[in-house]
């Protein structure tokens, strides 16, 4: 049987500093997801899976060019999209969003290939022989569902 925690613990589980970096990725999110159906409505992606998005935060938005940077492996499963590039400066043909101020996105088709079990667009598609249309990502889940291990992964 489970106890359930008590509200004051739930409550007093992230730093302030935490709760307000993760408004401030929120805030990202929000952005992106109306690029992102700009994006579907002018036909450049089909679906949010099909996208790469560059992001660059102007120096006025401080602080949150590095916040991007830091948490810039969680970004693509944050906006469910394949892929996400922080640039160093704003990309050509960027638009700027309003909230947060000083974010410029850019939506293009993702590079590489559509993965058959995931359907996240990889530029490692069928790298390996034993799982030839899926990612590295997929090619490392199957082999430990088949028992071989995650070190097996690579044939």
């Amino acid at each position: 049987m489970t106890v359930f925690p008590e509200a004051a613990s739930l409550a007093s589980g992230i730093s302030k500093e935490a709760a307000e970096r993760w408004t401030h990725l929120a805030q990202v999110r929000a952005a992106v997801l109306i690029a992102l159906e700009q994006a579907r409505n002018a036909k450049t992606i089909g679906g949010n899976l099909e996208a790469k998005v560059h992001l660059h935060a102007a120096p006025e938005a401080a602080g949150l060019q590095k916040l991007l940077e830091e948490k810039k492996s969680v970004l693509p499963a944050l906006f469910i999209v394949s892929q996400v590039v922080i640039d160093a400066s704003a990309p050509a043909g960027a638009t700027q969003s309003e909230t947060p101020p000083g974010l410029a996105i850019k939506i293009e088709h993702a590079d590489g290939k559509k993965c058959d079990r995931c359907w996240n667009y990889s530029t490692r598609v069928g790298e390996n022989s034993r799982y030839p249309t899926v990612c590295e990502r997929c090619t490392e889940a199957l082999a430990e569902i088949e028992g071989q291990g995650p070190g097996a992964a690579t044939a």
